[in-house]
């Protein structure tokens, strides 16, 4: 039974208890169907108003009455015909209205007892009822907002509906809370598109104009990339942050690249405005830029290549794994093939890879080294790859430089495979000088151990530097 119908039969009840009153205080069949004509009409007004099938007033309410604040915050509302316009994770979705515009979407948030499996997705059609919700509630965030040293409901600012800290519509996200999976009701699996509303960047800037596209899908068109990704992966765009809510991530962005569309639901959080892609299809047209005559998009295999590493370190007991493994890459293209900037590369083994986030710009011929610690006992490195990147297993390990291009191809330019034999303490492997290429460092007979010592240290290696024959080192 679907919840309409639990509802309907609800509202039946009420009027059969009315009608049987109406007979007792009658002996006639006429008064009867007066009094149930009667009773029709007030249960009719009773339906424009408002539901009561939960013991509590229920309004009709648009996405628009919401977000315009006409319906006050904790009052329960039912939205009739809304889409879903965002995809579904643990908290929520979007729901929007399909002609877009200001005020026409609304984050539906979770509030359930326990985890509850919805079988809904983005285009569904729901009714829904829930309570209007200002996020964050300073009422019910574990902090002392004011300062009394009295928090959430201890304080007396929370009673009746208050709050600790009152906050502009600037400063909170406007959801729909839903006390209970039941009042959610699919009416069709699919609904009609949803209209886009093409805004400009400098109406977004402002709050005071932002607000009114809180929860729209929106358009950016031939929007320019202002600041590069952050920790928490959000960029900006004409200097409005796109973020990843739902994992929506175009990869290292450079200041100067352009993108003809970026897309998405206009959130809120953090004490910021930010547009949400909804999948890979709402960035278009991502016009790329770098620091280099050439992009580490545009290598061919083979044009970066492996020639040093260090499985082992040691220094006498002093240089830990994490601080004194390195690998030394080369650029090895024709001279006529001009610089190329690395930022993007990807540097793994065989269970996981981190990506180059700086410019690090090589001509031809050039060679670089990175840390794969976030330190180095060797010197300055031209990247620390990072604690948490992967390990060069003493054991054996295959190394990779390649990228991931976004169309999702994976370039790849050099591996190599060792193995414990090729791993000594304190010592570092190297190519053969004459085998600089994709091919030839494939093979571990082409490599050998340094005998170059690494200043300040009691270690061997040449991270940054010209490697020595192994042919005449007799290795």
């Amino acid at each position: 039974m679907s919840w309409t119908l639990i509802i309907a039969l609800l509202a039946c009840g009420d009027k059969v208890q009315e009608d049987t009153g109406t007979v007792e205080e009658t002996d006639t069949d006429t008064d009867t169907d007066t009094d149930t004509d009667t009773d029709t009409d007030t249960d009719t007004d009773t339906d424009t108003d408002t539901d009561t099938d939960t013991g509590e007033d229920i309004t009709r309410a648009t996405i628009e009455e919401i977000q315009t604040e006409q319906i006050s915050q904790g009052q329960m509302v039912r939205l009739e015909n809304v889409i879903i316009s965002s995809p579904v994770n643990e908290y929520g979705f979007y729901v929007s209205t399909p002609e877009g515009g200001t005020n026409s979407g609304l984050f539906v948030y979770y509030d359930f007892q326990q985890p509850v499996a919805l079988s809904v997705e983005q285009g569904n059609v729901l009714s829904l009822v829930g309570e209007v919700l200002e996020y964050p509630d300073t009422c019910a965030d574990y902090g002392d907002n004011d300062g009394d040293g009295l928090i959430d409901e201890e304080d007396p600012d929370c009673q009746d509906g208050g709050q600790e800290e009152e906050l502009s519509t600037y400063e909170t996200l406007t959801e729909l809370k839903l006390l209970d999976p039941t009042n959610i009701e699919l009416i069709n699996d699919e609904g009609p598109e949803i209209a886009v509303t093409i805004v400009d960047p400098s109406v977004l800037l402002s709050p005071e104009t932002a607000e009114a596209y809180e929860g729209s899908l929106i358009r950016i068109e031939g929007g320019t990339v202002t600041s590069e990704q952050n920790s928490f992966n959000e960029w900006k765009l004409d200097e409005i942050l796109v973020d990843d809510l739902w994992e929506v991530d175009p990869g290292l962005v450079n200041v100067g690249d352009s993108f003809d569309i970026v897309q998405g639901i206009f959130h809120f959080s953090f004490g910021n405005y930010k547009i949400e892609p909804r999948s890979s299809a709402d960035l278009i047209g991502w016009n790329r830029t770098c620091s280099g005559d050439r992009c580490v998009w545009d290598l061919s295999p083979g044009e970066l290549v492996i020639t040093e590493f260090m499985a082992n370190p040691d220094n006498a007991g002093t240089c830990s794994d994490s601080a004194g493994e390195y690998i030394e890459v080369m650029y090895t293209p024709t001279l006529e093939s001009g610089s190329v900037d690395l930022r993007g590369l990807l540097v793994g083994d065989e269970d996981s890879d981190v990506t180059i986030n700086n410019s690090i710009v090589l001509a031809p011929g050039d060679i670089t080294w990175f840390s794969v610690g976030s330190e180095s006992c060797y010197g300055t490195p031209s990247f620390q790859l990072g604690s948490s990147s992967f390990e060069l297993n003493n054991s054996g390990d295959t190394l990779r430089l390649h990228y991931l291009d976004i169309d999702g191809s994976d370039i790849s330019y050099d591996s190599i495979t060792y193995t414990s034999n090729e791993v000594n303490p304190g010592i570092s492997t190297q190519l053969d000088p004459g085998s600089f290429n994709a091919t030839d460092n494939d093979l571990m007979t082409n490599w050998c151990t340094s005998e170059m010592p690494i200043v300040n240290t009691s270690d061997f290696g040449s991270p940054g530097l010209p490697n020595s024959s192994c042919v005449v080192l007799g290795k």
